[in-house]
């Protein structure tokens, strides 16, 4: 410290009296920061603590992701490969032969039987051939459904079930791709949360070093030094939870994709003017700029939603089912079920005693031996006329069961529709927030530049550039995470609507604009 101070009195001294600067020696110590590559770490066997990474500037990680992984790939792939998407598919598969099963019921029935009996010699003797001692018999039947409006009603029934469970896969669909969604911008805001700490702990290094220096001059108290080695602490505390909070968010996606949990992968930044999204056309921002246009885009969103909604139309699909059961119940008092039925016995084979019948005569006639096949062709109807009740039961029933989904489907609509009104709220504000939060970074930014000079002069406090940094710190942090907040409640109010960008075609977003604008249109005429 005594020969800094000297050599600094040196040069004020020769360069008052005309000693050219550029010819002074200004040698001081120089910072030492620490750098670590990773790939010579792995040839030499040196697995670095988790100390030593948090420390050090990492170069060459043998470990870097290979994968690339944009915004839209995450969201299809997730369709295509996550397991509980995958698992409903194959109920919606089972499903399907229900309907198999209940259309079976309806066609022809065909039953063969073979039954061999032994009798004793005696009796055989004494049946005149019609029960040998040993015989093979076989018989067939066939059995048509006519009409059984039960039977007809399953099928009915079974059909709109797969319905709902097809709407209900749906649902699921929806909801896997919103997680999907949701998790890569969540991994985007990690990622970028742990980058902005790491750059804010080189700062305080920076800092420290600058505390040194004042310090070595005299400027500033010993304190100082100590100061800001806590705040290298906290920050590479700071910086650990980050890395975690990041590890964490990849792990999740990877479990959304089917894919190894802890498989890197590089991300692509995702933002405003993304082609896969709707917030990249310049129209989508014109029906949100004053409360009538919000509230107008808010209305049709909200009808939107009520109309796409799976959710409810697995609802109104149960609803059909019940409705023709309740049918089916009214028409069981009255109405009979009808079938024919056709048959076929005979004596396949016979042994032993009895088996050839004697012939009979009465004069000169000879009587005919029974024959050893019969068939038979029928016809019937069957009505029930009582079963204890339980024809009304069936009634009353069927007749709840269709109130319950009444109910159910209103109180689906107020949630799609609350779901859809909360998140467009969200949306207008985090997209208001955008410039607003840039602009308070760009201040903070600024005021740490101020600071950080001022300080250096001595003429600001450690605890003035402290609480400068910790500002512009969250400032930055927050117009970092702007965009992505921005693009997490597009993805609720996409959900809310049941409809994502990345499965749409160019098609399908004009015809929702063009019905945007006629809704707009007949809006604003009602309301001038």
């Amino acid at each position: 410290v005594a020969r800094l101070a000297r050599r600094t009195a040196l040069n004020a001294q020769r360069a008052l009296l005309g000693d050219n600067l550029a010819e002074m020696a200004v040698d001081y110590p120089a910072s030492v920061r620490l750098t670590l590559n990773l790939r010579t770490a792995e040839a030499i066997g040196l697995s670095p603590s988790f100390t030593l990474l948090t420390e050090a500037e990492l170069v060459d990680d043998p470990e870097a992701a290979t994968r690339q992984l944009s915004f839209a790939d995450a969201v299809q792939d997730a369709v295509l490969a996550n397991l509980d998407l995958r698992a409903r598919e194959r109920l919606v598969a089972a499903g399907a032969e229900n309907i198999n099963l209940a259309e079976a019921l309806r066609g022809p029935r065909i039953d063969l039987d073979l039954d061999t009996r032994l009798i004793d010699e005696d009796r055989a003797d004494a049946s005149f051939g019609s029960a040998p001692e040993w015989a093979l018999f076989g018989s067939a039947t066939l059995t048509q459904l006519v009409y059984a409006d039960e039977v007809w009603a399953n099928v009915t029934v079974e059909r709109s079930v797969q319905q709902a469970r097809e709407l209900d896969r749906d649902t699921l669909e929806l909801d896997i791709s919103l997680e999907a969604a949701l998790a890569y911008l969540n991994v985007l805001k990690a990622r970028t949360f742990e980058r902005i700490q790491r750059e804010n702990l080189s700062l305080t290094r920076s800092n420290l070093e600058l505390a040194e220096l004042r310090v070595s001059v005299g400027t500033a108290a010993p304190g100082e030094i100590f100061r800001w080695e806590n705040q290298i602490a906290n920050n590479r505390r700071a910086l650990v939870d980050a890395s975690a909070l990041t590890n964490i968010a990849s792990i999740e996606l990877n479990r959304i994709l089917n894919r190894p949990l802890d498989e890197a992968f590089l991300t692509i930044e995702a933002g405003l003017d993304d082609p896969d999204l709707m917030s990249s056309q310049e129209r989508f921002y014109t029906y949100r700029d004053t409360p009538r246009d919000f509230d107008i885009f808010r209305r049709f969103m909200a009808m939107e939603a009520v109309d796409a909604a799976p959710e409810l139309g697995a609802i109104d699909a149960l609803t059909v089912a019940q409705e023709r059961v309740l049918l089916s119940a009214r028409r069981s008092s009255w109405l009979p079920d009808f079938g024919v039925q056709a048959g076929f016995t005979g004596r396949m084979a016979d042994a032993g005693a009895g088996s050839s019948p004697p012939s009979l005569s009465v004069g000169m006639f000879t009587l005919p031996t029974p024959g050893e096949a019969d068939w038979f062709v029928g016809f019937g109807a069957t009505l029930p006329l009582f079963e204890g009740g339980a024809k009304a039961a069936e009634r009353a029933r069927a007749q709840e069961e269709i109130n319950r989904l009444n109910f159910e489907r209103d109180a689906a609509v107020e949630r799609v529709e609350q779901r859809l009104h909360t998140s467009m709220h969200q949306m207008q504000a985090s997209l208001l927030g955008i410039d607003l939060s840039q602009q308070a970074a760009e201040a903070a930014d600024n005021n740490l530049e101020l600071v950080t000079d001022t300080y250096r002069r001595g003429a600001a406090s450690i605890i003035d550039l402290l609480d400068a940094q910790n500002q512009a710190l969250v400032a930055n942090e927050e117009a970092a995470n702007a965009v992505y907040d921005f693009l997490i409640d597009l993805m609720l109010v996409q959900r809310a609507v049941s409809r994502f960008d990345f499965f749409g075609r160019p098609t399908e977003t004009t015809r929702f604009f063009d019905r945007l604008e006629s809704f707009f249109s007949q809006a604003r005429a009602l309301d001038p």
